[in-house]
């Protein structure tokens, strides 16, 4: 009887555990979650279209309860939430596929595929949390590791240099910080040009990028907080605009033409 009763009370324990690191857990998936995105223009700050996804409704795959993922009125992918994972289903397949892990630690891999069919290999570079006590996952890819050994090492680019630029997030309950369903990709942004202005649940903004952002009744005219000279802006290949010339080896982006600083 005695050993019953240790028995109960450490499955107990257990679950408390569990329901207090779950509590601190931000899902991916809410009713009423939908994120902003707008589409710029490479090496500028002018959209010329914005995005918006959201949950639209139940549907079953697979014998999984997922959620319909919507983008502008289009389906994306049946999702569903497990263990701080996140997974899709491909169209016409019911094996499903990992999205985002939130539960990786630093120097974690994990295999993710994009919502196109894109896959690679994750390396998780950083764990931490932001203001709002989520976590950020930094982390790169193999096509990352690819680049800097064919292209940006003979280059003189070091590597810590390098994965400063070609690093990406992936924020709790939020994704990258680009479109949610590119969560792959070198640097994140490469050749994607989008950016995450918003996220809000209901009414609630969780998350807004406090540079870009795009204007809903009329998406083709930008909006900018700061003011620039577009021709002299200093983008990293990854597309983040630099505020400053650069003062470290590599290649840049000026003007919309690459630039080698030696």
């Amino acid at each position: 009887m005695k050993r019953l009763l240790s028995f109960v009370v450490i499955i107990h324990v257990l679950s408390v555990c569990v329901h207090a690191q779950d509590s601190d857990y931000r899902p991916f998936i809410e009713e009423g979650k939908v994120w902003e995105v707008g589409h710029f223009l490479p090496f500028t700050e002018k959209t010329n279209r914005g995005s918006m996804y959201y949950f639209d409704g139940d549907t079953v795959v697979a014998d999984r309860n997922c959620k319909r993922w919507m983008c502008n009125g289009r389906l994306l992918a049946p999702v569903f939430e497990q263990d701080r994972k996140v997974y899709f289903f491909p169209k016409n397949s019911i094996s499903p596929r990992l999205l985002y892990d939130f539960s990786v630690v630093e120097n974690d891999s994990v295999l993710a595929y994009e919502l196109n069919g894109m896959s690679a290999v994750c390396y998780i570079d950083k764990v931490g949390k932001d203001k709002a006590g989520r976590r950020i996952i930094t982390l790169y890819d193999s096509e990352a590791l690819w680049a800097w050994d064919e292209l940006y090492q003979p280059n003189g680019l070091t590597w810590e240099d390098f994965k400063e630029d070609y690093c990406y997030v992936w924020l709790e309950g939020i994704g990258t910080t680009t479109s949610p369903d590119y969560n792959i990709g070198l640097g994140g942004i490469e050749g994607n040009w989008s950016i995450l202005t918003k996220v809000r649940v209901e009414d609630s903004v969780i998350y807004e990028d406090s540079f870009f952002k795009w204007i809903h009744d009329d998406v083709s005219t930008p909006h900018n907080s700061k003011s620039s000279t577009l021709s002299s802006s200093w983008h990293t290949l990854s597309g983040h605009r630099l505020t400053t010339p650069p003062t470290r080896k590599g290649v840049y982006i000026r003007g919309g033409k690459k630039v080698l600083i030696k």
